[in-house]
């Protein structure tokens, strides 16, 4: 006989004696269904598994890590094509109809070109996994004449004369009220505090 969980079929008239069953397969076996198919979604999708499902259980620092720089790039990827096929566009069209009904003043439609080509975009970013580390690599990279500041406070999310401008506001502020704007230099070498205190 076969039946499914929660029917009860209708026994012939001989039957005296009826012993009870619960069908509990395959319920046993549904988190790693789940699993199998959130694996899948997430291969699809281009992410990684822990960050569509939330499930920490079997991610250590190192493969969280790289699932996190996996995932960063591609949205990265997404908010390029985002920008390059989307926003450049509305962006060069709202320019061109504001100019041509005159409502930037002082600015000529002649510069249409200029100030398309001037506009510059900056997408979300996310805080780095290992600062120390990062910022170790972008101190050597800025020795090495390999990177920009501008380039390194834009991958931060920041727009790099807003943060020169709030840095200069700052330095200011700081002088008018007496404290020195200056930066402690860190030490070359780590301090021991057994020389120290010899």
């Amino acid at each position: 006989m076969q039946s499914e969980s929660g029917e009860y079929l209708t026994l012939p008239g001989s039957v005296r004696d009826f012993k009870s069953f619960s069908a509990e397969y395959p319920s046993g076996e549904f988190p790693t269904f789940v699993k199998q198919i959130l694996r899948g979604v997430s291969a699809g999708l281009g992410v990684s598994y822990h960050a569509l499902s939330g499930d920490l259980e079997s991610v250590n620092f190192s493969s969280g890590r790289l699932g996190a720089m996996e995932d960063r790039e591609m949205w990265k990827a997404l908010q390029n094509w985002f920008i390059d096929t989307v926003m450049t566009r509305l962006f060069n069209v709202w320019v061109e109809s504001t100019l041509l009904k005159r409502q930037i003043p002082g600015v000529d439609i002649l510069r249409l070109d200029e100030i398309q080509r001037a506009a510059t975009w900056q997408p979300r970013r996310w805080q780095h996994i290992q600062p120390r580390e990062e910022m170790a690599a972008n101190e050597l990279a800025l020795k090495l004449r390999l990177r920009s500041r501008s380039e390194i406070i834009r991958e931060s999310g920041n727009d790099p004369d807003d943060v020169w401008r709030e840095i200069e506001a700052e330095n200011q502020t700081l002088t008018a009220l007496g404290i020195d704007p200056a930066l402690e230099k860190p030490p070359a070498q780590p301090i021991n505090p057994i020389q120290a205190a010899a």
